[in-house]
């Protein structure tokens, strides 16, 4: 909540990166606040870039759309209840006298641990996924990114106020930085500010 207020209080200064930067906190923090969501497009608006997204694969829409609705945490917690009904339906099966209740508390217990195995994949990709991912907000309200990571080399594009992007590397005071578009180049580490 603080953070999606200060994005809406940033925003009514009209200071866009700042606001950008909060509200993209406040969603990483609850991935299901539809009002930080809502603002946080209305506040990309503003910004000057418009970078196109590379295409997805079925796979990755299906990540984003459904998977990473829930953070690690959430998926974490999905993965210990799955654990204690697939062990409790097992238990079941074990004692049960019945051969069609023994079926039915078997064919259970196997889907319920199917399920656990899923949603500790699941766990693991998201845990590696938000650690080894660093996002940034272009602070500055223009920068130039060039091809490495000195003063004196090309300019290959320019990047405004606003703008999101993953940093891959560092070197001294420089960030490799990529785009969604899939362009990648440096920047000064000051102008960043990594989420």
């Amino acid at each position: 909540e603080v953070y999606y207020n200060l994005g809406n209080c940033y925003y009514k200064l009209n200071k866009i990166a700042p606001a950008i930067y909060n509200y993209e906190k406040a969603l990483q923090l609850n991935p299901l606040n539809e009002d930080a969501k809502n603002n946080l497009i209305i506040a990309r608006r503003l910004t000057l870039d418009r970078i196109e997204a590379l295409p997805k694969s079925v796979f990755q829409k299906f990540n984003e759309n459904y998977l990473q609705k829930f953070t690690y945490n959430t998926w974490a917690i999905i993965t210990i209840v799955l654990s204690f009904v697939a062990s409790i339906l097992f238990l079941l099966f074990y004692f049960a006298y019945t051969p069609s209740k023994k079926r039915t508390y078997f064919t259970t217990s196997i889907i319920s641990f199917l399920l656990l195995i899923a949603s500790l994949v699941i766990t693991y990709t998201q845990y590696n996924q938000a650690k080894n991912t660093i996002e940034a907000i272009i602070f500055i309200e223009e920068v130039s990114v060039n091809n490495e990571p000195t003063e004196n080399s090309n300019e290959i594009f320019t990047l405004h106020e606003g703008t999101k992007v993953n940093v891959l590397d560092s070197v001294d005071n420089w960030k490799k930085i990529k785009l969604a578009d899939g362009k990648v180049g440096w920047v000064k580490a000051k102008i960043l500010k990594e989420l």
